[in-house]
C-alpha cells in the first residue's frame, strides 16, 4: 500500500491546472475496459481506497504518489488505531 493523491486538471481562468482532490491508499493496478464503435479499449486504473473507506477504480494518469510514503502510510495506520 502507499499513500497517492488524486489529481484532477481543470480550466482557470483560461489556464490548464492540477488540482488535488483527495489523498488515498494506494492498493494494486487493475485494467478496466469501454465499449466503443470498433470493439473494446481496455485502459489501467488504480484500485484505491479513499480517507472513507470507499474503494474507487481511478485513471492511471489521475494518481500521483508520495516519495515518501512507507513512513507516512505506518504513521497514518498508527494514529488511526489511537
Amino acid at each position: 500500500m502507499r499513500l497517492c493523491k488524486i489529481t484532477e486538471r481543470k480550466c482557470v481562468e483560461g489556464k490548464w491546472e492540477t488540482i488535488v482532490t483527495e489523498e488515498c491508499i494506494f492498493h494494486q493496478w487493475n485494467t478496466d475496459s469501454e465499449e466503443v464503435k470498433d470493439g473494446v479499449v481496455n485502459f489501467p486504473v488504480g484500485i484505491i481506497e479513499t480517507q472513507s473507506g470507499t474503494i474507487k477504480n481511478i485513471y492511471s494518469t489521475d494518481i500521483e504518489f508520495y516519495q515518501d510514503d512507507t513512513l507516512n502510510i505506518i504513521k497514518t495506520l498508527k494514529e488511526d488505531i489511537k
